[in-house]
């Protein structure tokens, strides 16, 4: 029998330099892992967040801030402010008063008034150049020789004032020369009160008084008179000064002209 073989090339497992190995460059993570940008421009809160404005509105400082007056109004002075027609009884010039004649100065014999007036003429006498009113009760007279216009005055002086009176009167505007029932003005001196009040009559109103009472005294000597206007205003007169006035138009006649005369009660 032959012998084996022994061949020397016996193949062995190959031991090349370049034996394959596992690559060193074995992958890991990468090392630049993203992380969040950092850019300088990445966009933050505003720093300016914003506040209540410094400049709060407070009240304007300008000095042409309106501020009230220094001339704050006070009430009208002027001597011409309208008022009631019963003007008060301030004194001021009677504007001319009287400006008519004397119609009687009873400058004749003792006796009777005479025939220039009618009326309740018995209750009064002529004696010593005066008038005198020698009865009791209510006594008037009317001068009857003309009847005067609107506008008229009448007037007398007070030689004697019976204190204890009940009235002194002076007669305007009456409707009548004999009496007052169709209407007449009196203007009348208390001299208890010294006081002067103005009166109307009418048949259908009645005696009314018009306005009030106006203080004034008078003494033996002194003049009392009263104008009637055609306007209605009805002036009281003291030795020519004005007293007072007071408004009539509420009555029927006080535009109309008529007799003056006189009206005593109790004097």
């Amino acid at each position: 029998m032959g012998a084996l073989p022994t061949p020397t090339n016996t193949p062995v497992p190959p031991t090349a330099t370049n034996t394959p190995v596992p690559p060193t460059n074995t992958p890991v993570p990468p090392t630049n892992t993203p992380v969040p940008p950092t850019a300088t421009n990445t966009p933050m809160p505003p720093t300016n967040t914003p506040v209540p404005p410094t400049n709060t509105p407070v009240p304007p400082t300008a000095t042409n801030t309106p501020v009230p007056p220094t001339n704050t109004p006070l009430p009208a002075t002027a001597t011409n402010t309208p008022g009631p027609a019963t003007a008060t009884n301030t004194p001021v010039p009677g504007a001319g008063f009287p400006s008519t004649g004397v119609v009687d100065n009873f400058n004749r014999a003792n006796g009777s008034v005479g025939s220039a007036w009618s009326g309740t003429t018995a209750g009064y006498s002529i004696s010593s150049n005066q008038l005198r009113v020698g009865s009791s009760g209510e006594q008037h007279i009317y001068w009857n020789s003309a009847s005067f216009g609107a506008d008229q005055e009448a007037y007398v002086t007070l030689s004697t004032i019976n204190s204890s009176a009940a009235e002194i009167g002076l007669v305007l505007k009456s409707q009548s020369s004999s009496g007052y029932n169709a209407g007449l003005i009196e203007v009348l001196y208390n001299p208890g009160p010294q006081r002067v009040q103005v009166w109307t009559f009418q048949s259908s109103q009645g005696w009314v008084q018009r306005g009030a009472n106006l203080p004034v005294t008078f003494v033996n000597g002194d003049q009392f008179g009263a104008r009637a206007k055609a306007n209605g205003q009805v002036e009281v007169y003291k030795n020519g000064v004005l007293v007072g006035t007071r408004d009539v138009t509420a009555w029927p006649n006080y535009a109309q002209g008529g007799y003056i005369g006189l009206f005593m009660y109790d004097a």
